[in-house]
């Protein structure tokens, strides 16, 4: 087997409302791989999540993002007053998520293999056409 990239394990889009609320907008494959790479988290704490919106990075909590009057401080609301921010919920943006799984050792390579979830199984890492090193062969999974 050749050596992962990684891009399926770290950065991932998602469109707003999937990140706010993945039960409702995530079929049961995209709850797996939103819960495997840990991004529950972010919806019952104040834990700031990074990402990346039209060329702009910028951390904040999703609380925050969504309430900013009851979640952000004077600063965090001028913040978000400033960059539009409820600009990006409105019209349900694609957001970049900055993150790396839980899982995935520092040499790429998954730490829960044999036990992984079936949507990382399953996902063909060729799709992607920011995956794979033109010079190296695609991952030959096993099952």
């Amino acid at each position: 087997m050749s050596m992962p990239c990684g891009k399926c394990c770290t950065d991932l889009t998602l469109r707003i409302q999937e990140l706010l609320f993945p039960h409702a907008f995530l079929d049961p494959k995209g709850l797996d791989f939103y819960r495997t790479h840990g991004l529950e988290r972010f919806l019952t704490h104040t834990e700031n999540i990074e990402f990346e919106y039209s060329g702009v990075t910028y951390r904040i909590s999703l609380l925050g993002l969504i309430r900013p009057d009851l979640y952000l401080d004077a600063e965090g609301q001028q913040f978000h007053a400033d960059h539009h921010l409820d600009d990006l919920v409105r019209e349900n943006a694609t957001v970049r998520v900055k993150h790396r799984c839980q899982y995935l050792h520092d040499d790429r390579s998954c730490g829960i293999y044999e036990t992984r979830p079936e949507i990382c199984r399953e996902f063909n890492c060729a799709l992607r056409d920011d995956c794979i090193d033109p010079q190296v062969h695609p991952l030959e999974f096993r099952s």
